[in-house]
């Protein structure tokens, strides 16, 4: 169920326009997130087409260092809003930005200590905020058309139904010079008030079951775990909402540092199963999950 995700999104203007502005932003040196430890070279920045007053631009933190940087810089070269918006929802980060004219409307990040720095061992657990809801919520709410917030994303659903096709996309690869080409974009026909739900893993063995991996930092508190587990059975019931004919379950794992052993107790004293630590694996820092969208900023 972890929304892992980042877009911006530009408010209606003449789309020519928006792929001029951002060729320019990606083929600028100052802003090129690293790409230290890849294989490969990122996929291509792809600019949808409109889509109810709304142009998505997907990929572009592959290859731009600060998605807030470059809603601002967009806003001003188009005249108009851009949102930016970035989701690790396996470690219940969200930033959040809106820009217009180059002057900033809004800014989000949650947690409020904890978005750009790993916590140091002595730090209290935030009190986490669902950010997945609070992120698909916010973008809905300035109008931004479901389908485009979910670009690139296989939500729990019908999957009976046919992709949405959104029209022709320009796809654009930085090099010595930014090379465009076209293709055909389709998306998912997502719809509703609840955000995507995007197991790990999923069982149907028994039903429909879902598992889900969460990694979270400081000292735990009891305030705290009863946070995380108030969102756990908030996901379970968006859940069931997206699979009504199924009988569905959830188990999610949490991996929580240095304080583990702590969270576990916690996690046990409210009848949650933790994983011994043979079966929880070796433990992935959350900033790591970001490394093919270049260093967070």
């Amino acid at each position: 169920m972890a929304w892992m995700s980042s877009h911006l999104f530009v408010r209606s203007v003449e789309h020519d326009q928006v792929v001029d502005a951002v060729a320019e932003l990606v083929a600028q040196p100052d802003h090129r997130a690293s790409q230290e430890g890849l294989l490969d070279a990122p996929g291509p920045v792809v600019v949808s087409p409109p889509h109810d007053g709304w142009t998505a631009v997907c990929g572009a933190r592959a290859w731009i260092d600060d998605l807030v940087w470059a809603a601002a810089r967009l806003s001003t070269a188009c005249r108009c809003l851009v949102v930016s918006c970035e989701i690790l929802g396996n470690a219940y980060r969200l930033r959040l930005s809106e820009h217009e004219g180059g002057a900033q409307r809004r800014l989000m990040r949650t947690p409020e200590g904890g978005w750009l720095d790993q916590p140091d061992g002595a730090s209290a657990m935030p009190r986490y905020d669902d950010v997945e809801l609070l992120a698909y919520r916010s973008l809905r709410e300035l109008g931004i058309a479901a389908p485009l917030v979910v670009l690139g994303t296989s939500p729990l659903g019908d999957p009976s139904r046919p992709p949405l096709a959104l029209g022709e996309a320009v796809r654009l690869v930085p090099g010595a010079t930014v090379e465009h080409s076209r293709a055909p974009l389709s998306t998912v026909p997502f719809e509703g008030d609840d955000p995507p739900v995007l197991p790990a893993e999923a069982s149907s063995d028994f039903g429909l079951t879902l598992f889900e991996r969460r990694y979270v930092e400081g000292k735990p508190s009891d305030a705290a775990v009863d946070r995380l587990l108030q969102i756990e059975d908030d996901f379970l019931a968006r859940a069931k909402r997206a699979r009504p004919e199924a009988q569905v379950s959830l188990t999610v794992t949490y991996y929580g540092g240095e304080h583990q052993e702590a969270l576990d107790d916690l996690l046990r004293a409210r009848g949650r199963p933790t994983a011994a630590y043979g079966e929880r694996g070796e433990r992935t820092p959350w900033w790591q999950f970001w490394r093919y969208f270049g260093r967070l900023r």
